[in-house]
This record gives structure tokens, sequence and C-alpha cells, in this order.
């Protein structure tokens, strides 16, 4: 098993921290969680899925079909190439190409059907993650969240409870967990680099407006200072003046953790399981240097098939 280092601690507090309920939707709320529909509540969003019961429901001939998220999200319209399968067992997804059932979110306990090299291993200590054949590269067990996985050197970050205990050019933040209390335990402290700006991502703690200093994060949304504030909604004139966000949105959808997901492209085969960012890339007869969309070849794209690739939904780069 590949694991793909993940590196969510600052990524997950600059999207909830800085751009509010952009990343991640919840009733006036600044972190974790949520989403329009959920607990009755609808929320005024950018855009809004089409809730479905069937395929026939979607604009099938764009790509879409109805995605089940759940019995808490529900059901609604999205790419196919964007539906999770989800699942308890190997066996109900496609092991021939690669694929495995396993969790690939932090956090997430749920399990997907997806390719090896974006299953997580979970960890007590690094000692967990350097067994033979099991992970490439990802030899440090990342602490700090709910579930510890193991993570590359790159992706790792140092656990604190004072900035004593970090580098020079670093701090202790210790407010981390604000950011997703579902993924990042209570009380943990990162240490984050003063030098590369990453300690702009530690969450500021607040009672009200007036205690929140950052000018790119001013308002108090449930304890943590953020850029902007989720807004509860009944119909769109409620949305009217608030910027980026016009739209009354009920689809609980939105707001499961598998939304707008992208699974990453399963390899056909060892040897073939390195990143590509083009079809020139790739030495077999037939094969395409294939992605989920043009914006992830590179960073998410193996060579397989090029009818594999076709048959999937994805893009050759």
């Amino acid at each position: 098993m590949i694991v793909r280092g993940l590196g969510l601690l600052p990524v997950i507090v600059a999207c909830t921290w800085l751009v509010g309920s952009a990343c991640s939707s919840n009733s006036n709320s600044g972190g974790g969680g949520g989403g329009p529909g959920l607990n009755g509540a609808s929320l005024c969003e950018p855009t809004c899925a089409k809730t479905c019961s069937a395929d026939s429901d979607c604009d099938e001939s764009g790509g879409e079909r109805c995605c089940d998220y759940g019995s808490s999200y529900g059901s609604a319209c999205q790419l196919a190439t964007k539906c999770p399968t989800f699942c308890t067992s190997s066996s109900a997804c496609n092991e021939t190409e690669g694929e495995e059932c396993c969790q690939t979110q932090p956090g997430v306990t749920q399990m997907i059907c997806a390719a090896s090299s974006a299953c997580l291993v979970q960890c007590t200590a690094d000692s967990d993650c350097t067994e033979s054949g099991k992970t490439t590269g990802a030899t440090h067990c990342q602490l700090g969240y709910t579930q510890p996985i193991c993570v590359t050197t790159a992706d790792y970050y140092p656990i604190c409870s004072s900035s004593s205990e970090c580098s020079k050019d670093q701090i202790c933040c210790t407010t981390i967990a604000l950011a997703d209390p579902t993924v990042i335990a209570s009380g943990t402290g990162v240490c984050l680099s003063t030098t590369t700006g990453a300690d702009s991502a530690c969450p500021q703690k607040c009672s009200t407006d007036t205690d929140c200093t950052s000018k790119d994060a001013l308002l108090c949304c449930n304890g943590m200072c953020s850029a902007t504030c989720a807004t509860t909604c009944s119909t769109d004139t409620d949305c009217n003046k608030v910027e980026g966000a016009g739209i009354c949105c009920g689809t609980a959808a939105m707001g499961s953790p598998w939304w707008d997901y992208t699974a990453p492209v399963v390899s056909t085969g060892p040897g073939n399981s390195s990143l590509c960012t083009s079809s020139a890339d790739c030495t077999t007869a037939g094969e395409a240097c294939c992605a989920a969309t043009t914006a992830e070849c590179g960073t998410a794209s193996a060579c397989v098939s090029a009818s594999t690739c076709t048959s999937a939904g994805g893009v050759s780069c």
C-alpha cells in the first residue's frame, strides 16, 4: 500500500479560518463540519446542487448522476467521477484495477473504494509507518489528528505545547483544533513556520468580534475569528447582502465530507503508480496520463490504459 502524504493540519485551518463558509458551510460557525440543509437550516451559498431521487433528475448528458451520500446527507446531482462508492470490504471494489476499500480522509471513518495510493495508514508511532511495502516516503506518524496517520517528512508537523519546543523560526499553534475538532484532537499544538507564512493559519480564539485582530479574519464565528460567517436563510432574498453567496441552499449533501471529492486515478498495475504530467511520460503502449480533471494533471494523475481512463470519465493529460 502506498500512502500519499496529506499535510492537512494547516490546510484545514487555512480553509476554515481564512475562507470561512466557502470551504465548510456551517450556520454562523467558523470551523468544522456542517453544511446547507443540516439540522433543518438552509445557508447562503454561491451555488446550490439539485437534490434528486434518480439519475434522470440530473444532467446526464453533462456527466451528472444522482449520488447518494448516506442517510445523514441524502442525494444530490453531481458529476459521476465525483460520486464516492461506499464499502465495508474490498470485494465491493474493482480490485483488478488496484482499488481497495479504505479510509481516505482524516477524521472520516466511513470507507470508500479508492486507489491504494490514496489509502491512509493509521499509526501510534513512527515505527508503524516503516513496514516494508506498506508506505512510500510516509515514515512519520502525524499525531494530533483524532486518528493519527502516516505522512511524509514534507507533510509532517511536530506536536508541541509551547513555542519553546519548536524551532526558532516556528510558533506553537495551540488553537488549531478550533478549525475542525472532528479531525484535529482537542488540545493539540503544532509547530508552524513563521518564514513560510504557515503561522498565519493559526486560528485566533474569540468571544466577540472585538477579540479578532487579524485583517483577514475580523468576525467571531463560533469561538473562532474568521473572514466570513455562514448565514442562515429562508429565501434568496435573505442572501442579497451576502457577498459571493446569493443563493439560499438547503441541499444537505453539500455538507458531506465526500461532496466534490475526486478519487485519485487508479494505477493498472505494479510500476505504473508514479505520477505523470503528460501522456509522453507513459512508456507502455496504449497508456495515457490520466486524471479526473485537467487541473489534477501532475498532482493526482497516473499512467493507465487509455480506454480505462475514458470509461472512468477521466481526461488525458
